[in-house]
């Protein structure tokens, strides 16, 4: 929600909450002590755009009251305010702190990517198996000649992401792996480092390409669990956390702000 659609949500949460005509005056008033740093013309022009779109009515010079229609304005700016905020909420949720909340997004990750898992041995072709095999070529090829493979590993999960034909869980998935310097972060809190990843991918490849959805599920529930039981390790190894972690990859890879403490 932009600023204006704010301005108007707070001007026509205050008239339907009156059950008298308000003015500019009042209104500017009332969203002073909200915090707004609005002058009363542009309440005043802001209320003649609501009364030219039926959202509002004037009653003489009294000021102006509510319509149906303003109601249901109302309505919609709530919603888009409530999945704004949703949405804000969920974004600072994949952007942990602590290694408390990194856990959290690890078992968040494990309940999507195994259903995401069982859906893709199910639903994938041939084309689906040949991309997932290119993308864990090209993951191998780059441990071995030293990267991260970090855009690699990404890679395989959103090719089985794609074959599983689930759009809501591929974009649920894409959200929760958008943070670059929390990926780095995985790599380095692996007690095996980035082999690890790689040479647990292979099951998983495998259990899809025999679209067999038990053992795919399988096979990427160990590949998380380990995951897990790796962040667990650090956590007994590392008191102070992860913030000496990132400072030290945040100055290693010139990587953009992410986690921060």
């Amino acid at each position: 929600m932009n600023d204006r659609e704010s301005l108007e949500h707070d001007v026509l949460v205050q008239l339907d909450a009156s059950d008298v005509p308000c003015g500019s005056r009042l209104l500017r008033a009332e969203l002073g002590r909200r915090g707004y740093q609005v002058s009363e013309p542009t309440v005043g022009r802001l209320l003649s755009d609501l009364d030219g779109r039926g959202h509002t009515e004037r009653v003489g010079y009294q000021g102006r009251m509510l319509t149906d229609a303003g109601r249901e304005r109302l309505r919609r700016l709530q919603r888009q305010r409530a999945e704004s905020e949703s949405h804000a909420a969920l974004i600072e949720s994949i952007r942990p702190s602590t290694l408390g909340e990194l856990l959290e997004l690890i078992v968040a990750r494990r309940a999507i990517e195994r259903e995401i898992a069982r859906l893709a041995a199910l639903n994938a072709t041939e084309h689906d198996v040949m991309e997932i095999r290119a993308a864990l070529d090209a993951q191998q090829r780059a441990l071995d000649g030293g990267s991260l493979a970090i855009p690699e590993d990404i890679q395989f999960h959103n090719t089985i992401a794609s074959a599983c034909g689930n759009r809501v869980l591929r974009n649920t998935l894409a959200v929760l792996r958008r943070d670059e310097p929390l990926a780095y972060l995985m790599v380095r809190l692996r007690r095996f480092h980035q082999s690890r990843d790689a040479v647990e991918h292979y099951p998983i490849a495998n259990a899809i390409a025999a679209h067999d959805p038990d053992a795919a599920e399988r096979a990427m529930v160990t590949h998380l669990d380990d995951l897990i039981d790796d962040v667990m390790h650090f956590c007994r190894s590392q008191p102070d956390g992860i913030a000496i972690e990132m400072s030290r990859l945040m100055a290693e890879h010139q990587l953009p702000e992410g986690i921060v403490s």
